[in-house]
C-alpha cells in the first residue's frame, strides 16, 4: 500500500511540481525545468495511464490502468484524484490536506493527514515544498541528434535523488517536444521498476468547477473507514 501511494506521489511530483522555478541555462536540466514551469501554468491536467510493475524479489510483473486528474487552483493549493480501475480498483484523493485512499478489494477508505508524508521527497514536491533540481540530479541520456534520429521527438532523462529515499532509486522521464511527459520509470530501493505511460492527455481540458467535482468519492454502503 505505501508503495502504491509511493508511486503516485513520485508522478505528481514531476508533473506538477514545486513554486518558482526559473528558467535554467544549464543544458542537462532545461528541458526539465521548463517543462515544468510550463505544467505550473496549467489549471487542470487530466490522462490515462498504463502501469506495469517489475519485481527483483517476486519475479512477477504486474499491470494495471486507470485515470488521473490533478487540479491546481487560483491560490496555488493542489489536488488530485488517482483512479486504478484493473486489476483491482483503487481511488486515491488529495485535497493537499488530507488523503484518501479506497481499495475496493478490502472494502476499506483509509483516511490519512498529509502531515505524516511531508517529509516524503516525492511529496515535498507535489505540495510545493522544494524544487526538483535542489532534491534530484539530472542527466540527459538521449541527446538532441539522437532524437533526431530516432524520429520518435523524445528526450530522455534520469532523475537521482541527492539524499538517500527508500522509495526511490532513480527516475526515468521521457518529454515529447510539445512539453508532455510520455512515460516515467521508477526504481525503488528494491530494485523494483515501476513503468507509466500516459496518453489521452488534455492541458485545461475541464474546468476548475468540473474537477473539484471529481474531489467528491464516497465508497460504497459497508466499507470500513480507518482514520489514521
Amino acid at each position: 500500500m505505501k508503495t502504491c501511494i509511493s508511486i503516485v506521489f513520485v508522478i505528481l511530483s514531476i508533473i506538477w511540481t514545486a513554486p518558482d522555478i526559473h528558467a535554467s541555462s544549464d543544458k542537462e536540466t532545461a528541458s526539465v525545468v521548463n517543462l515544468l514551469a510550463h505544467l505550473r501554468s496549467l489549471n487542470t491536467l487530466t490522462f490515462q495511464f498504463n502501469q506495469t510493475t517489475v519485481s527483483e524479489l517476486s519475479g512477477r510483473n504486474r499491470d494495471a490502468h486507470g485515470t488521473g486528474t490533478l487540479i491546481r487552483t487560483e491560490d496555488g493549493v493542489t489536488s488530485m484524484r488517482w483512479d486504478y480501475l484493473e486489476p483491482d480498483r483503487q481511488v486515491i484523493i488529495s485535497d493537499g490536506t488530507t488523503l484518501s485512499m479506497y481499495f475496493a478489494k478490502l472494502n476499506q477508505m483509509i483516511i490519512n493527514s498529509t502531515d505524516a508524508l511531508k517529509q516524503d521527497i516525492t511529496y515535498s514536491l507535489f505540495s510545493g515544498n522544494a524544487d526538483i533540481t535542489s532534491l534530484f540530479t539530472i542527466t540527459r541520456l538521449i541527446s538532441e541528434q539522437e532524437i533526431g534520429k530516432s524520429g520518435e521527438g523524445l528526450e530522455l532523462f534520469r532523475l537521482i535523488p541527492k539524499s538517500h529515499n527508500e522509495n526511490v532509486q532513480s527516475l526515468l522521464l521521457w518529454i515529447s517536444r510539445d512539453n508532455t511527459i510520455r512515460q516515467i520509470q521508477v526504481k525503488d530501493s528494491f530494485d523494483t521498476l515501476t513503468t507509466l505511460s500516459f496518453s489521452n492527455i488534455f492541458k485545461n481540458g475541464i474546468s476548475l468547477s468540473e474537477a473539484a467535482s471529481l474531489l467528491q468519492f464516497t465508497p460504497p454502503a459497508g466499507t470500513e473507514i480507518i482514520r489514521q
